[in-house]
């Protein structure tokens, strides 16, 4: 049974995808590291699977950041509700990625996330991304 959540819970889960998003733009693992549950998960298309537990995750995000310049993000995230003993919600997304190879990137999709409370901070346990648009910003 899906229930609301309180506004604070709200703000703390925004926070969460703020942090996040500071950690790709500053390319820092130890940010980008701090937003995930021990057991998360990272479901993205250039995986050809998920990546489980935190540490695993993080080594796939400093793989991936290694071949970019810079990146650039931002999110909405919509439909947050309280799911057994987290809370589910959308994350759309917006990138820019520069490689220094050829215009910059655009990927437009949306996270699936599932997020846990863990020591008064929401932490996302499972980040499963839906790629809605990618190309290049200028065609």
């Amino acid at each position: 049974m899906h229930s609301t959540i309180s506004v604070a819970d709200q703000l703390a889960i925004r926070a969460t995808v703020d942090r996040f998003n500071i950690g790709v733009m500053r390319k820092d693992a130890e940010i980008w590291g701090s937003c995930w549950a021990e057991e998360g998960r990272w479901a993205i298309d250039l995986l050809d699977q998920p990546a489980e537990g935190r540490d695993a995750v993080v080594a796939v995000f400093e793989t991936i950041m290694a071949r970019i310049d810079f990146a650039s993000i931002t999110s909405s995230v919509t439909g947050i509700v309280m799911d057994g003993d987290g809370v589910r919600a959308d994350c759309y997304n917006q990138e820019l990625l520069y490689t220094g190879e050829g215009p910059p990137k655009l990927l437009v999709g949306c996270f699936h996330d599932r997020l846990v409370q863990r020591d008064g901070r929401w932490l996302f346990a499972e980040r499963v991304y839906e790629s809605l648009k990618r190309g290049p910003l200028i065609p």
